[in-house]
């Protein structure tokens, strides 16, 4: 069912181009993974009772995973961020009104 729902959250994502829908899929993917390691897990422990540890280090693999891809969306966020504000910076009217909020910051309420 995981798996299913990463395939359709993935044709989503790529028909919307959504961002946010294909982070979703990957964290629905890791939840696949982590599902699947989970039954794994267990018949090798009934096979092997030594290799206890086996469903946490698939779990720390998956968190290492999701930490890479973590770190990567947000060095990739900010260069989209500079880009878009270096587009952003060339219209006079927003570069005027982002200098005068420079100049004189808005009040907050």
């Amino acid at each position: 069912m995981c798996l299913g729902f990463v395939i359709v959250k993935s044709y989503l994502a790529f028909n919307l181009e959504s961002i946010s829908i294909a982070t979703d899929a990957v964290n629905s993917g890791i939840g696949a993974v982590l599902a699947i390691s989970t039954i794994i897990g267990d018949v090798v422990y009934e096979r092997h009772p030594d290799i206890w540890y086996i469903d946490s280090v698939l779990g720390c693999i998956c968190a290492v995973v999701l930490l890479a891809y973590g770190v990567w969306w947000v060095s990739i966020s900010g260069h989209l961020f500079r880009q878009c504000h270096k587009c952003l910076g060339q219209s006079p009217r927003i570069r005027d009104t982002m200098q005068s909020n420079i100049n004189h910051p808005p009040i907050p309420v």
